[in-house]
C-alpha cells in the first residue's frame, strides 16, 4: 500500500500542523492529534489558541 503524506499549510495561522500516515485515516488521525496536541500546548503556555475546522479531501489528479 502507497505511503501518503498529508500536509496543510496556511501563513494567517501562528501554528503549524502535519501528519503522516500509511493510509489517508492514518495520515488525517495522525493530523487531528497534532491539532489537539497543539491545541493543548496554546492553553499551557496561556496562548491564544485560533481554532478552526477542517474540511478533508483526496485530490486524486495529483496522486
Amino acid at each position: 500500500m502507497l505511503k501518503t503524506d498529508l500536509l496543510v499549510y496556511t501563513n494567517e495561522l501562528s501554528y503549524f500542523v502535519s501528519g503522516t500516515g500509511k493510509s489517508l485515516d492514518d495520515a488525517k488521525y495522525d493530523f487531528l492529534k497534532g491539532y489537539e496536541d497543539m491545541k493543548a500546548y496554546y492553553a499551557e503556555k496561556n496562548k491564544q489558541f485560533e481554532e478552526v475546522e477542517f474540511e478533508f479531501a483526496i485530490d486524486v489528479v495529483s496522486a
